[in-house]
């Protein structure tokens, strides 16, 4: 696992190790990250990523640009960026904001994905973030583990 602290916030990152075997699953997580962050945190990516991305957002606001549309993530709401999708995201101007981040391997979930978009939008509240929150923390600890 990966942290840092400094002028932006703090992070917490951890990278899996996916074997062959893993990377044929439906769910692959290859990135699972925390951010505390501040105005001056942001990110770009003009070719999207690599892999498909969840942000789930817990506390503060956010913003993203995706497609053409600007949105605000507050407490609660969720982001879901397909792989190859130019993005930004970034706290908002004079806030904080706490998220967590997934990156998906872009295998066989992509259905799922796309279907997830299709009826709830790229961005939509989540039931129970704090719920999801603990697993998200869980998987940061034990990324590597095999059970």
């Amino acid at each position: 696992m990966y942290e840092a602290n400094g002028s932006f916030g703090k992070t917490r990152i951890a990278d899996a190790a996916c074997t062959e075997e893993d990377t044929e699953s439906l769910f692959c997580a290859k990135r699972i990250f925390w951010h505390e962050c501040n105005d001056q945190y942001g990110l770009s990516r003009s070719n999207g990523a690599d892999n498909h991305l969840i942000l789930l957002s817990m506390s503060g606001h956010g913003l993203l640009d995706l497609q053409d549309e600007s949105y605000v993530l507050q407490a609660g709401d969720v982001a879901i960026i397909p792989r190859g999708t130019p993005h930004q995201y970034r706290c908002a101007p004079g806030a904080e904001w706490t998220f967590y981040g997934v990156h998906i391997l872009a295998n066989h979930v992509t259905s799922l994905i796309n279907r997830i978009i299709k009826e709830n939008g790229f961005c939509f509240a989540h039931s129970n973030p704090k719920m999801q929150a603990s697993l998200l923390e869980n998987m940061i600890v034990n990324i590597n583990n095999k059970i």
